[in-house]
């Protein structure tokens, strides 16, 4: 019998997956100990052996996964990106709809520590991928601030308030939490939530996927 068991403290299997279920191009596969690809939101585990979406709630309509409900075409518009009247989430929240619980916004907690994370600067900086930013992480263009005829980039040359960058800084969170709470099939804590909207604000929405 060759069970597998599985260490609570360490979230890792202590001995290797026998199946070697690796892909060069998916990283969270390398590691033959972990559990789940590190993803056990959005997956399950039951024998010990291969990774699988769990099912939906009985009588649920949901898709079981982020990747096959994410918007139509599925691309990323980036951190400043704005959700137009007609796509814009209501009440009618898909992950609320399908009866999971969890918190309708990033937390005052959270919102600190994404500021703090971020930090503020009130004019144009290039980020570590060279993407013009302002504010608390606000990615106003994919160029750098020296571009000469970026439109976006001459709107906030010269520089902002704070009130401004909050206003950025709120509808780049909305833009993350509304994709969190359509996509998202599972009940999370406030803390768990808030570890979302952080992966989200940084790497953007389809990063979750």
């Amino acid at each position: 019998m060759q069970a597998r068991f599985y260490h609570p403290g360490f979230g890792r299997f202590t001995a290797p997956d026998p199946a070697r279920d690796q892909h060069f191009d998916n990283t969270q596969s390398w590691n033959i100990y972990s559990y789940v690809r590190n993803n056990p939101i959005m997956s399950v585990d039951p024998t010990g052996m291969v990774e699988k979406e769990p099912p939906p709630p009985p009588g649920s309509n949901q898709p079981r996964s982020i990747s096959e409900s994410m918007d139509a075409g599925g691309s990323n518009p980036g951190f400043g990106a704005q959700t137009d009247s007609k796509s814009a989430l209501t009440a009618e929240d898909k992950g609320a709809a399908a009866g999971f619980t969890m918190p309708s916004g990033l937390s005052a907690k959270g919102e600190a520590f994404l500021k703090k994370q971020e930090g503020y600067n009130g004019s144009l900086y290039d980020d570590s991928e060279g993407h013009a930013t302002i504010g608390w992480g606000h990615k106003v263009s994919d160029n750098s601030i020296t571009t000469k005829g970026d439109a976006e980039i001459d709107k906030y040359k010269k520089g902002i308030t704070t009130e401004t960058a909050q206003g950025l800084f709120n509808a780049d969170v909305k833009w993350v939490v509304d994709g969190i709470r359509k996509n998202v099939n599972a009940n999370l804590s406030t803390q768990q939530f808030d570890a979302l909207v952080s992966v989200g604000f940084n790497a953007g929405r389809n990063a979750l996927v």
